[in-house]
Formats: structure tokens, C-alpha cells, sequence
């Protein structure tokens, strides 16, 4: 027997002419696509038993309720706006709400959208742990399509019996994840990159033709590392081998890899290998397991000093990141945020509802940054230790020591990021107290016979200038400061 057409009432806000003559293009749509969408425009002359009756009944009959959110739709439900305003949608955000109490908090009924330029702020609150829909194109939906019609993408398949397995022999060691020296990742949310993980994810599991490097490239603090730390350790299992991790601007990258080998699967290489590249390789050769493992180095600027130290081999992926634009390597480019991401991650950091109540400063103060990542993520943990300054006061501060800055001198694209960041950089860093900063400067130097002696000085509460140390201590650290600085000197 044919199923009737499920009944979907629109709920949503006058924002606009335009913002109406959208919601009619959607209604209709799902109409002509077999969907019975009840919106108020079909109601020319007003219905007969008046327009609270009307709502009501809709509300209360229809299998779907789809809520345009937009932020006057957010105020209106929430009830922040004057009385007398928005009576439709508030009655409606009060039976809304009403359906959701009775259902125990359980919804499938109420179903937010957002069209391309709405933010998810904007979805009233009850509703944020569900599902919503944005609507940025065709694609989009046809994914709303399948939710009204209970037509899901995905179905399970016949549950078949229990297999007897025998059991596995098992690693006796605490840690039951592969090997790894992954970082740790850096903001509570990671927004606005689903598509280039995606992406990234299909040329790493290419298994039948493995593209020999796999890169993120991109300008400076868009989340070119981010990005490959989230992908690294939420794909660590199908990388039994492990991942290594390495550093590669400024720092030694054999040491790393060789390092790694060693405390992980206790891989010397013989004395007469002297060769560093030499040495790597027989790491490689000598990974244990025939299991996939994935390689990861982070920051390069030259793809050739990179070559002699990377595995060959079906099994040993490999991915980078980049500030390069590069010539024949399978490349994922990320740019800056967009808008409605950029709120979202400045408001994971800070308070989301600090964020909500000041969102126009909120945008400003990102479009300031140039939708940066890592400028908005500086700015956010500065708030978040700051919850009495305002977003102006935030923007006003920054835009300040923007304007000391040499980036005002560069092409508009540029500047805008470069200035953020550097702004963002200089505030926080004038938060630190003295010591905290000798700290920073000191961790931030390469360990060496010269950098050793000062930093362990410093560890250990030595004040290089003070009077209760004894001669030998000063005549250490001072040879260590003079060697430091005569370097500086020289380049």
C-alpha cells in the first residue's frame, strides 16, 4: 500500500522579502518533489479559524516541523525580542518547546536548517545536540530530502551469526595503540575542515596505487599541522606499523626518525653506517610487521632535503605539510575559514554564549584576523583568561598593535592575516610574567653543549646575576650566554 505524502509545516522568521521568497522556493520544491509543505504563504487571505488555531493545529498534526534559523528566527524563539514582535514564531518556539518537554527531550520532529550564509548559533537551543541541515546546494538537499521521506543513504545489512575466532596473540605492554609520538591537538573543536579531511583520508588509502607524498599546503596558521594531527590519531588504528612524527623547519630530521626507531622498537643501525640517510634507511627496512604505517613531516620548505630520508614501499605512507605550492604531488590546499566557521571556532574557546550576545563585534573581530586559525584560536584562549573584556575592547587592542606593525606594508590579503596574527601574538605574549618568558625564550632553543648549561641553570632556580652562586656555576652559564650571543652576532 502507498504511504501518504509526509506533512512538513515550515517554521521560520520574515526576515526579509528575499528570505521569505526563499523559504517559498524551498516549500515548493519539496512539494513538486512529493513532500505536503504547509508554509503560511499558501495562506494568501489568512486561514479561517485564525492564524494561532492554524499554527497550532499544523504544528501538532505535521510528521516534521523544518525551522529556518536564522538570528532574528534565534530571538524570536528564544524570546529576547519586544513584545509585541514576532508573535507568530515566538507561539510557535512555545509549542516547540512544549513537544520537546513531553517527548522526555527525544526529538526526530524537529528538524533546524540553515541556508549557505546562517550560522549555528543561530539554532535555538533545545535543538543544538540534534542534527540540522545546511543548505548550500543541491547536494544538501537531497540530504534534508531523505530525512522528511525516511529514506536514509545507509542501511543496514542482515545480521548474520557469531564467528568462533581463536584468540590473538597479544602485545604484553600497557599501551594497547600502535606506536606513535603524534602532538597533541590544539582547539577543543576542529571546524570547518570536513571536506579536506575527506579528502586527505581518500589519497592516504589509495591501497592499490599509493601516491608517493600526500601534502597540506597552505600560507601560514591556517591549520596545515592541526589538520594532520587530527587526521594522525583519529586514524592511528589503521596504522598498526605507527606514526612517526617529525618536525622539519629548523630541526634535525634524521635524529628523529632514528630516535623514534629506537624507543619504539629498539632499531640501532650498525656503527658503520655513517651516512644519516644511510642510517634512516635501514630503519626502514627493519620496521617491524608488514602493517601499515604513516610518516608524517611537518613544516617543510624544501621537498629535496626531505627526499634521501623517506621510505619506499607500498606500506609506509607519507604526508606533509607545506607552505609550498608544489609540482606533481597529490595536494590538499587549505584556506582561511569562512565566516560562519570562524564564529564557531572562536566560540568554542570562549564562551559560546559571550560570543551569541555579542556577535556583531564577533564578526568584526574575525573578519580583523582574516578568518586566521591560529589568530582566532590566540585570541580566543586570551578571552576565555579574560571573561570582563568586551569583543570591542578585544578589537580595539588588537587593531592598536596592528598598526605598529611592519604588515601594514604588504598587498591588502596579506596584510589583514599577517597583522592579526602578529597582534594576537604580541598580546598574549605581554600576559606572561618575566620568568614565564625566560622560559619561552629558553625552550624555544635547540639543546646543545652552549644552550645546555643555561637552561638547566635556569631549571634548577639559578639567577645568572645573583650573588649566593658559587664561582664555577656563573663562569659556565656566562660562557654559555657570551657563546649564545656571539652566535646571534654572526647570523
Amino acid at each position: 500500500m502507498e504511504q501518504p505524502p509526509p506533512k512538513v509545516f515550515i517554521s521560520y522568521s520574515h526576515d526579509s522579502p528575499a528570505h521569505a521568497d526563499r523559504v517559498l522556493a524551498l516549500a515548493n520544491r519539496l512539494r513538486n518533489d512529493g513532500v505536503e509543505a504547509i508554509l503560511d504563504q499558501f495562506e494568501e487571505f489568512g486561514p479561517p479559524e485564525g492564524w494561532d488555531r492554524w499554527m497550532t493545529r499544523h504544528l501538532r498534526d505535521a510528521n516534521f516541523v523544518v525551522m529556518v534559523c536564522t538570528e532574528r528566527y534565534y530571538a524570536r524563539v528564544m524570546g529576547q525580542e519586544a513584545r509585541g514582535t514576532g508573535r507568530g514564531v515566538k507561539w510557535e518556539g512555545s509549542l516547540i518547546f512544549q513537544y520537546l518537554s513531553a517527548a522526555d527531550t527525544t526529538n526526530r520532529r524537529f528538524v533546524p536548517i540553515l541556508f549557505d550564509d546562517g550560522s549555528s548559533l543561530h539554532i535555538p537551543d533545545p535543538l543544538r545536540p540534534f542534527n540540522y541541515y545546511r543548505l548550500k546546494g543541491d547536494e544538501d538537499y537531497w540530504l534534508l530530502y531523505r530525512c522528511l521521506t525516511n529514506q536514509p543513504a545507509v542501511t543496514a545489512g542482515p545480521l548474520g551469526n557469531i564467528l568462533p575466532l581463536p584468540p590473538k596473540e597479544r602485545r604484553q605492554d600497557f599501551f594497547s595503540e600502535p606506536p606513535h609520538n603524534i602532538p597533541w591537538p590544539g582547539p577543543v573543536e576542529f571546524v570547518g575542515r570536513t571536506d579536506a579531511f575527506a579528502d586527505l583520508d581518500r589519497q592516504l588509502q589509495k591501497i592499490d596505487s599509493p601516491v608517493p607524498i600526500t601534502a597540506v599546503a597552505g600560507m601560514g596558521g591556517v591549520g596545515k599541522t592541526e589538520l594532520g594531527i587530527r587526521y594522525a590519531r583519529s586514524r592511528l588504528a589503521i596504522y598498526p606499523g605507527g606514526v612517526c612524527w617529525a618536525k622539519v623547519r629548523g630541526a634535525d630530521l634524521a635524529s628523529q626518525i632514528l630516535r623514534f626507531a629506537q624507543i619504539q622498537f629498539d632499531l640501532v643501525p650498525p656503527d658503520s653506517l655513517q651516512d644519516a640517510a644511510d642510517r634512516v634507511a635501514y630503519c626502514w627496512t627493519h620496521w617491524p610487521g608488514q602493517e601499515y604505517v604513516l610518516i608524517v613531516l611537518d613544516d617543510v620548505t624544501d621537498v629535496d632535503v626531505i627526499q634521501p630520508f623517506l621510505p619506499t614501499g607500498g606500506r609506509f605512507r607519507k604526508l606533509i605539510t607545506t607552505r609550498l605550492t608544489l609540482a606533481g604531488i597529490n595536494s590538499v590546499t587549505l584556506g582561511v575559514l569562512s565566516p560562519s566557521d570562524s564564529i564557531d571556532l572562536l566560540a568554542s574557546l570562549a564562551c559560546r554564549t559571550r560570543i551569541e550576545t555579542q556577535q556583531a563585534d564577533a564578526v568584526q573581530l574575525c573578519d580583523w584576523l582574516g578568518q586566521l586559525p591560529l589568530g582566532i584560536e590566540l585570541v580566543g584562549r586570551y578571552l576565555a583568561t579574560k571573561p570582563d573584556v568586551s569583543l570591542a575592547t578585544m578589537l580595539e587592542r588588537l587593531e592598536r598593535k596592528g598598526l605598529e606593525h611592519p604588515s601594514t606594508d604588504l598587498p591588502n590579503g596579506l596584510a589583514t592575516a599577517e597583522r592579526g596574527l602578529a597582534a594576537a601574538f604580541e598580546l598574549t605574549w605581554e600576559e606572561l610574567s618575566q620568568p614565564a618568558r625566560e622560559l619561552a625564550c629558553l625552550l624555544s632553543l635547540r639543546w646543545s653543549p652552549k644552550t645546555g648549561p643555561v637552561v638547566k641553570l635556569w631549571f634548577c632556580g639559578f639567577d645568572l646575576e645573583g650573588k649566593d652562586q658559587t664561582n664555577e656555576c656563573k663562569s659556565e652559564a656566562k660562557k654559555a650566554q657570551c657563546s649564545l650571543q656571539s652566535e646571534g652576532r654572526n647570523g
